[in-house]
C-alpha cells in the first residue's frame, strides 16, 4: 500500500516537473504575419531623448530613445538628429493591460541591418526577443511587428533595438494593437500543478481502496 501511494507521488512528481519545464519553452509573442493596429501618434519633441505618444488615451505611451531623436509630430516618425546614434527605442505604455500587438515600418542606415524586437509582458514572464534582417538601406521596409499568441498576454514594454552598431535611420508609422480579446487560459505550468493534484488524489483513493478490501 505505502509503495504504491509512493509511486503515485513519484509520477505526479516526474509530470509536475516536466511540464513545469516546457513551460519556460512557450512563446508568449509571435511574429504578426498581418501587423496593424491602431496609430501612435507622438507629441513632437526636437533634439530630445524621449516624448510620449497617444493611441486609445493622451500620452499613454512613453517612448525613450538611446540618442537625441526629433519626435514628428503626429503618426509616429522618429529620426536620429545629425550626429546622433539611433539603436534603441524603448516604449512603455502608461496601462500595461492596454496592447496585445506592436509594429511598425522605418529604414536602416545599412544593408543587412538586424532589427530585433525585444517584448516584455505584464503576466510575469520573461521578455522575449524577434530578430527581422533589413536587406537595403535607405529604403522603406515592409511592416513588421509582433503580437500575443496566448490570450490575456499585453505589453509592459516593447523594444526596437540593433545590436551591430548598425544605426536606425528612422522608424515611422508605429501601430498598437489594443486589448488582449479573452481571458487568460491555464499555461503549462498550471497544468502540472493540476496534473501533480490528481496524481495525489489517485494515491489517497488507491489506499482507500485497499484499505477496505484488507479489510
Amino acid at each position: 500500500m505505502i509503495q504504491i501511494r509512493n509511486v503515485s507521488y513519484a509520477i505526479a512528481a516526474l509530470l509536475a516537473v516536466g511540464l513545469a519545464g516546457s513551460a519556460q519553452a512557450v512563446s508568449f509573442f509571435q511574429i504578426d504575419p498581418n501587423p496593424g493596429g491602431a496609430k501612435l501618434n507622438i507629441t513632437g519633441a526636437k533634439d530630445t531623448l524621449s516624448s510620449f505618444g497617444s493611441v486609445i488615451n493622451f500620452n499613454d505611451v512613453a517612448i525613450l530613445a538611446n540618442a537625441n531623436v526629433d519626435y514628428a509630430h503626429g503618426y509616429s516618425n522618429i529620426t536620429p538628429v545629425r550626429g546622433s546614434e539611433l539603436t534603441s527605442l524603448l516604449f512603455t505604455p502608461v496601462d500595461p493591460h492596454a496592447f496585445n500587438g506592436f509594429s511598425f515600418r522605418g529604414q536602416a542606415h545599412v544593408d543587412n541591418t538586424i532589427l530585433n524586437i525585444m517584448v516584455k509582458d505584464h503576466q510575469g514572464h520573461a521578455a522575449e526577443t524577434f530578430s527581422f534582417t533589413i536587406p537595403l538601406a535607405h529604403q522603406s521596409f515592409d511592416r513588421i511587428g509582433i503580437f500575443s499568441s496566448i490570450a490575456g498576454e499585453s505589453i509592459e514594454w516593447v523594444q526596437v533595438f540593433t545590436t551591430q552598431g548598425f544605426e536606425i535611420h528612422d522608424l515611422d508609422h508605429i501601430d498598437f494593437n489594443i486589448g488582449n480579446g479573452a481571458d487568460a487560459i491555464p499555461e503549462p505550468a498550471s497544468w502540472a500543478m493540476m496534473v501533480a493534484g490528481f496524481g495525489i488524489v489517485g494515491a489517497s483513493m488507491r489506499r482507500r481502496k485497499v484499505t477496505t478490501v484488507s479489510a
